[in-house]
């Protein structure tokens, strides 16, 4: 049997989870707003099927409600922000801000969220960055996965990026692809680091 639930409905109940367990009504919301879009947007492993894994991160104190970041590396375009241990959905946001007002002021920013719960889908941060009219990069690592390894971790050989053209055959050191940008994804293990450019 499908049951249908409407996302205002879905977004409130959730809300509702998260400030019995002892976050403030703003911070529930957030968290359900978040989780929410994440399934209207097709990331359903990203959506409301982390609420019992996190109201259980809360209730164990590996999360901690309603933090605000703390800014430990301060330059014009670098900052490095210590994200408390509070829940992605409050610290991420605030550390793409300060990612978008170092860019709008000086051109371009880097910055990274350190000891942060899970943040998500982190297509809202780069969502977040688009509607400031600036373009983002987003590098994250889930600290302690098994889910995520270095390029080559599982045979535990050096990392070795191979350029190929468009039919698979490998490339020459040195030898242009004619134009065309290789397509392979290569992940690498990171903390959840951005880097924001402003269009020009």
């Amino acid at each position: 049997m499908t049951v249908t639930i409407k996302a205002e409905a879905l977004t409130a109940f959730v809300a509702d989870i998260f400030a019995s367990a002892g976050c403030s009504s703003e911070e529930g919301g957030r968290i359900g707003r978040y989780l929410v879009s994440a399934n209207l947007s097709g990331h359903d492993s990203h959506g409301v099927v982390r609420v019992p894994r996190y109201a259980s991160q809360k209730k164990n104190g590996t999360v901690v409600p309603d933090v605000t970041v703390e800014v430990v590396v301060d330059t014009p375009v670098i900052a490095v922000v210590d994200g408390k241990y509070g829940f992605g959905q409050t610290v991420t946001p605030q550390a793409v801000r300060i990612g978008i007002e170092k860019c709008l002021k000086n051109g371009l920013s880097a910055v990274t969220l350190r000891n942060a719960g899970h943040v998500g889908r982190v297509g809202d941060w780069a969502e977040m960055a688009a509607e400031a009219g600036l373009v983002s990069i987003h590098f994250v690592n889930a600290s302690g996965s098994v889910l995520v390894a270095p390029h080559g971790g599982v045979e535990r050989r050096e990392p070795r990026l191979e350029r190929r053209d468009e039919r698979g055959r490998l490339l020459e050191p040195g030898r242009p692809r004619r134009g065309h940008h290789d397509r392979r994804g290569h992940e690498g293990l990171f903390p959840l680091v951005f880097v924001v450019v402003g269009l020009v």
